[in-house]
């Protein structure tokens, strides 16, 4: 067995998308000949919106997953998202590139593997690659400064990011995109710096999707309106932007667009339940929806979501589970009537360079997908599965007659054909470690092979 030594500072017990994709890596690589040990944080005390908890994916990795937890000094503010030529000095590096430069010294590894965001942790690669003659390879979960979501105090805090981002690029022996639309946007970087490029997509795992995990978890799942031919459920499984849609309201909002930074001209208010509700509003008026429609937001409560559904009067509007353990939230994936699948908004001609996480799990399930993303490999990857119904995600209008297409369609309706078998198949949890394994087989054994773009 090879070995790899994994750094992912989010990793169960955190929930939340972005830790899937490490776990999964720690879960599957053994079975394609690398053996992980996984570096990352220590547990917080207390947590923020964006990092729940979820005990269920760390007993998911069972003990042959090794896992060492660094802690830095008390009350540690937390490894910045946008990197900075200070990052080193961050007390959690600092602890951390400590705590894996004494692990590299009693047991030699073969790779290191970075995942990130946040992407304060490239100074820990930088660190050990000067120190040591291992590969140091970068898993970008999304595409560093080229990503438009982020919001960058003004136009120099990204600048310094991006810099970073080269430097790192420069530095590295190898790095790992999860789109193709990213692979491409960083392409350049990869090329003109002769680094090899891999994209490696999420996806999702067979096995949550076993129909014991499904009735495990049925006392989670809320019955108001179960089997009610007169009432659709539409699902969103996981975060929102509320409170970056927010801050660009009013005058204050104004005056913040006009000082802040972002990479992309990204309209925000597309990662919301805005532009969704106001389509149901239209459906109500219009008189032409055929059931009523019921909107779950499974996921944390945050107070920003709820704040603008108390500005925009719709509280009423939506239902809240709060945050469920994985397989709770898959459960919810099933019994939905669609699943909404929500991104930014962009102008005409531009590509998104981002697929949620969970558009991979929408497909799996089966369900109808409502999808208002915008071009690029989301809108793509749902056309692809045939279950899907687009918009534009900031044009209620078009929200609105995607969703009475879904109405319309037979209730319970469910994705089950030879070719809908075979999309899912590349995609599967399994699948990405092999294609990782592969490419790392490649970086210490001759040339790496370069993982085609797949959607």
């Amino acid at each position: 067995m090879r070995r790899v030594l994994l750094i992912s500072y989010y990793f169960p017990p955190d929930g939340g998308g972005g830790t899937q994709r490490a776990a999964k890596f720690a879960r599957y690589l053994p079975e394609s000949g690398w053996s992980p040990t996984v570096l990352t944080r220590r547990p917080p005390a207390s947590r923020q919106s964006w990092e729940p908890e979820d005990a269920s994916l760390q007993d998911e990795l069972g003990a042959s997953v090794r896992v060492r937890r660094v802690a830095g000094l008390t009350d540690d503010p937390p490894v910045p998202m946008h990197a900075d030529a200070n990052d080193a000095d961050h007390p959690w590096v600092r602890a951390a590139t400590k705590e894996a430069s004494d692990l590299l010294e009693a047991e030699p590894h073969d790779a290191i593997l970075l995942t990130m965001p946040p992407y304060g942790l490239w100074a820990l690669g930088a660190a050990l690659q000067k120190r040591f003659d291992i590969p140091v390879v970068y898993d970008l979960r999304d595409p560093w400064a080229l990503d438009g979501a982020p919001l960058y105090a003004n136009r120099r805090q990204w600048e310094h990011s991006h810099a970073c981002m080269s430097l790192a690029l420069e530095k590295a022996d190898g790095v790992v995109a999860n789109t193709p639309e990213a692979g491409r946007a960083l392409a350049k970087f990869a090329i003109s710096l002769k680094v090899p490029l891999a994209v490696i997509p999420n996806g999702f795992d067979p096995e949550d999707f076993a129909e014991t995990g499904e009735a495990e978890h049925d006392e989670c799942l809320d019955k108001e309106g179960a089997g009610d031919p007169n009432v659709f459920t539409l699902v969103h499984v996981g975060t929102l932007h509320s409170g970056a849609y927010l801050k660009t309201l009013g005058l204050r909002g104004f005056l913040r667009r006009v000082k802040h930074f972002r990479a992309r001209p990204i309209d925000i208010q597309g990662r919301t339940l805005m532009p969704l509700l106001r389509a149901v509003r239209l459906l109500e008026k219009s008189g032409s929806a055929t059931r009523k429609v019921d909107v779950v937001q499974v996921g944390p409560e945050d107070p920003a979501t709820r704040a603008l559904l108390v500005r925009e009067r719709m509280i009423d509007r939506v239902r809240f589970t709060g945050y469920l353990p994985h397989r709770a939230s898959v459960a919810w994936m099933r019994r939905a009537d669609a699943l909404f699948l929500p991104l930014h908004g962009l102008p005409p001609g531009q590509r998104s360079l981002i697929v949620p996480g969970k558009a991979y799990e929408y497909a799996a399930s089966g369900t109808p997908i409502l999808a208002a993303v915008p071009e690029g490999d989301a809108r793509e990857w749902v056309m692809a599965t045939g279950r899907a119904e687009v918009a534009d995600p900031c044009r209620p209008d078009q929200i609105a007659e995607a969703l009475l297409r879904l109405m319309n369609r037979p209730r319970n309706e469910r994705a089950e054909s030879a070719q809908h078998d075979s999309l899912l198949a590349a995609f599967s949890r399994r699948r990405q470690a092999s294609d990782l394994a592969a490419y790392l087989d490649g970086l210490i054994g001759g040339p790496p092979p370069v993982t085609e773009p797949r959607v």
